[in-house]
């Protein structure tokens, strides 16, 4: 029993010369199903859509096209200017971002199509919709959007599209990162005035003690008017030790003083540089950029669109198809051949 099997065993055993043999043999058939094969690959080449690949080349922005975005930044304003880099960057982070790839399915990718699908559908016709769009980096600062499609016009419009809606997202984030900015300068401003108004309310009450207490003295010394021409010392600021001689201006003329003082209904136009601050606060607070004269890249004019389908390649297609008839023939040639030995073997 054993030997028999161990027969059986290399009764199984084909050499090259019997391979060829059986090719010979069976070329008939052989040929019949690679001819078939080539056939069906035809047929299914012609049958299937074509997809086509539409490109839109992305490039950096010039100075001009942010010029808006620089309004009152730069030389002393503490705000350094934006260059076309930056704005650059900022567009290809939303270009390539996910949030992005899901707004222009959900807004535009589905809004081509007239078909209502299901959420499962849809979840699937998502997943093919993330191969059919990329963003490639070329050469230097230079990136495309490709989008894939069954239509020329389609695919280009697509890219496009999606190009515009990472430019609005990206756009509205460095809108607002300057609008910010300039906001922050007006409160900067505005806690900068109600200092400087504090301290000359501050400084105005001090100099009304001080000339209270001159009064007070000239009215004890009984001068009620001060000579004509007076020292400079008598007009020493407050908290000056050459001031000590303001008495000597006379009680009515301080008394004057200090009604005028106490009456004054602002300090404003003896702030130093208050209008100043006032007027580069009006400045800031009135900035406004028009959306659509910012513009963070720009279309570079290579666009391209692929003339041939890029993914029906025929001729491969056919050549695979080919090669696995010819295989799937080699293969049932086989079985038949060791079919035909068991048999023998059986009698």
């Amino acid at each position: 029993m054993r030997r028999d099997s161990n027969d059986l065993v290399k009764g199984d055993e084909i050499s090259i010369f019997e391979l060829l043999k059986m090719v010979w043999y069976h070329k008939i058939m052989i040929f019949a199903i690679t001819i078939a094969s080539i056939l069906s690959a035809a047929v299914y080449t012609f049958t299937i859509s074509p997809i086509y690949e539409a490109r839109v080349y992305i490039i950096p922005p010039s100075s001009n096209d942010i010029s808006d975005l620089n309004k009152g930044r730069g030389d002393s304003s503490g705000l350094g200017l934006i260059t076309p880099s930056q704005v650059y960057a900022t567009y290809l982070e939303s270009l390539s971002s996910e949030s992005l790839k899901k707004d222009f399915y959900d807004s535009v990718y589905l809004a081509s199509s007239s078909n209502q699908i299901g959420d499962r559908a849809a979840a699937l016709a998502y997943s093919k919709f993330q191969e059919q769009v990329r963003v490639v980096k070329d050469t230097g600062d230079k990136y495309y959007v490709q989008f894939e499609a069954l239509n020329i016009e389609q695919g280009l419009s697509w890219a496009f599209a999606y190009s515009q809606l990472a430019g609005e997202r990206a756009r509205k984030d460095v809108i607002s990162y300057v609008e910010n900015d300039a906001r922050n300068v007006v409160k900067n401003l505005e806690q900068k005035i109600r200092r400087d108004r504090d301290r000359a309310r501050l400084e105005r009450a001090d100099q009304i003690a001080f000339l209270r207490e001159a009064a007070g003295i000239a009215k004890s010394l009984g001068i009620e008017k001060g000579p004509a021409l007076l020292c400079p010392a008598m007009y020493t600021p407050v908290g000056s030790l050459e001031g000590s001689l303001a008495y000597m201006r006379g009680s009515k003329a301080l008394e004057a003083e200090i009604f005028s003082l106490e009456n004054r209904k602002s300090d404003d136009p003896y702030i130093k540089n208050l209008r100043e601050s006032q007027g580069v606060m009006e400045f800031y607070s009135n900035i406004e950029i028009n959306p659509s004269n910012v513009r963070l890249y720009q279309v570079e004019s290579s666009t391209n669109i692929a003339d041939a389908p890029v993914k029906t390649r025929k001729s491969l297609i056919i050549i695979v198809g080919g090669v696995f008839g010819f295989f799937l023939a080699l293969l049932l040639a086989l079985v038949h051949q060791l079919w035909l030995r068991h048999s023998r073997v059986g009698q």
